[in-house]
């Protein structure tokens, strides 16, 4: 062994963990609109809001140049291969959204194939009627299919999936090492998330919004219900307490939907609506901490006056909003997306300097009645 050469590290120190945390895509969008000058932390959370609500061609800039210097500083730094990957430091820097955009929409990785015989047929099926396909009626028409055919299916699923693995090949070889590491973790994870067969596979590329509604409507709470307890008692005269307890089953179906079709979260496609009605988000939200009002089917200017209900709702608001909601900007979407007046109560509440989170109630009444005094 030549005594001169390098000797790469096996430990990462905690400059490279730190540094890291400093380069990842978010922070780099928010040291350029800061432009090296403090701000207050609720502004920040706003800048954090705003990069999640960039389409996914704008956040790449950020995530190219995120991973630049990521190669840059293991390299600088002597990190071997095996660290990097024992350590995981690849999803520290990315999110996997931002996984998703690097790997799939910028550098056109293979796509995963429907996972058995079956779900090829309906791939296959619905490429050749396109709006004319009828799901249901195609895994009806597959279960009639002859076994003579069926088994032909089956050695077409084999080739596909050969040559998924050729093209994964070909594919990481072009990638610089550092790279490949962590695809190949990628590519693991969303192989692996697709193993599950409690909810139907029906293609690996994008879904489009009848297939969406098709699958997540299996699962809505009633559905769930009657399933289950086989019985014509109606879902809506069920207590409050037992409603949540099979919305919380609905939910559980809608995170593996997500964890399987994980664009529809960078493509900021509304799907809670198809799971679960108005009344039933507005409950789930309740249930994680979103703050009650008596002033949200009223005008939004009756929010202005610094009542002390009004004033405890908008800061907790905020609270809920950009900490309870800060690693849950899907949800934070969704929410938004529902229910309009909320968010206007939220931009209200960031707009208006006495709602910062620095401030408490009475330091805001107090203010308040300084200024009476002074216009006296």
């Amino acid at each position: 062994m030549n005594p001169r050469r390098k000797r790469l590290k096996t430990t990462v120190s905690q400059h490279v963990l730190q540094t890291i945390e400093d380069i990842r895509p978010v922070n780099l969008y928010i040291r350029k609109k800061l432009k090296n000058n403090s701000s207050p932390k609720s502004h920040i959370c706003q800048l954090e809001n705003k990069f999640e609500e960039l389409d996914a061609q704008k956040r790449l800039k950020y995530i190219q140049k995120s991973i630049d210097r990521f190669i840059q500083l293991l390299d600088d730094n002597d990190v071997c291969l095996s660290a990097q990957r024992d350590e995981d430091l690849f999803s520290l820097l990315l999110k996997p959204g931002e996984r998703t955009i690097y790997f799939r929409n910028h550098l056109k990785a293979p796509s995963l194939p429907p996972c058995n015989s079956k779900m090829l047929y309906i791939h296959l099926m619905k490429q050749k009627y396109n709006d004319k396909f009828d799901r249901d009626k195609c895994i009806l028409k597959w279960h009639q299919l002859d076994e003579k055919i069926r088994k032909e299916y089956e050695q077409l699923t084999d080739e596909v999936h050969n040559k998924y693995d050729r093209d994964m090949s070909k594919f990481s070889n072009f990638l610089p090492n550092r790279i490949a590491e962590d695809y190949f973790i990628y590519a693991t994870a969303i192989e692996n998330s697709f193993m599950d067969d409690d909810m139907d596979f029906v293609e690996s590329s994008v879904l489009n919004t009848e297939e969406i509604t098709s699958i997540l409507q299996q699962y809505t709470p009633s559905v769930l219900y009657e399933k289950k307890m086989k019985q014509e008692y109606l879902f809506n005269e069920l207590k409050n307490e037992e409603q949540i307890k099979w919305i919380q089953k609905s939910l559980k179906k809608w995170r593996k939907f997500l964890k399987k079709y994980p664009y529809v979260i960078e493509e900021r496609t509304p799907t809670l609506n198809h799971i679960l009605n108005s009344n039933e988000i507005l409950t789930y939200f309740y249930t994680i901490g979103l703050p009650k009002s008596s002033s949200l089917d009223n005008d939004l200017n009756q929010l202005k006056c610094t009542c002390k209900d009004n004033l405890l709702y908008l800061q907790n608001l905020v609270k809920f909003i950009e900490i309870d909601l800060k690693d849950e900007q899907y949800l934070k979407f969704e929410l938004f997306t529902n229910f309009e007046d909320i968010k206007k109560h939220y931009k209200l509440a960031t707009a208006l300097e006495q709602f910062r989170l620095t401030l408490t109630i009475d330091q805001i009444h107090l203010m308040g009645r300084i200024r009476r005094l002074r216009q006296q």
